[in-house]
């Protein structure tokens, strides 16, 4: 991916901590979500612009949050309301695709993807997931003890 960026003369940033908290995700459909986001924003944007993704952890909330961020060509309004909708695209070449599985990807994981534009200004694309939190297993309030019946000896 980088390489890519590198090759077309545009910035790839990335903020966000070392560790994160775990979310309870198939990795393989959520690095689909991810490629699709920064391709989209790289079609987006001209030479020396920047995509910029970050992440923000909410612990009232149990989510974190993971923002793609560019400063391409940006998106009207309409475009913002169809960007999810099957087969819709505002490109040349591709299938309309990417951000409808996207879509449904993330919603499958419990999260939500939303998307804020401005056209001239750039895009936000923001996928939200929440916190895997194990259960602590359950512990009987008193100890099992097995029933035996004391054999009498005659």
């Amino acid at each position: 991916m980088r390489s890519r960026f590198d090759f077309e003369q545009k910035r790839l940033v990335r903020r966000y901590p070392k560790r994160l908290p775990s979310v309870w995700s198939d990795s393989d459909q959520l690095q689909q979500v991810f490629v699709n986001i920064a391709f989209n924003a790289l079609e987006a944007m001209r030479a020396g612009d920047t995509l910029t993704v970050s992440a923000k952890i909410s612990r009232k909330d149990r989510t974190v949050t993971l923002r793609f961020t560019d400063d391409g060509k940006g998106m009207t309004a309409e475009e913002v309301q169809r960007a999810f909708d099957p087969f819709y695209t505002t490109k040349e070449t591709g299938s309309g695709l990417g951000l409808a599985i996207s879509h449904s990807i993330v919603e499958e994981h419990n999260g939500q993807i939303t998307i804020t534009s401005e056209p001239g200004e750039g895009t936000t694309v923001s996928v939200i997931l929440p916190v895997y939190e194990p259960r602590e297993p359950r512990t009987p309030t008193a100890p099992l003890r097995p029933n035996r019946k004391k054999q009498e000896t005659s």
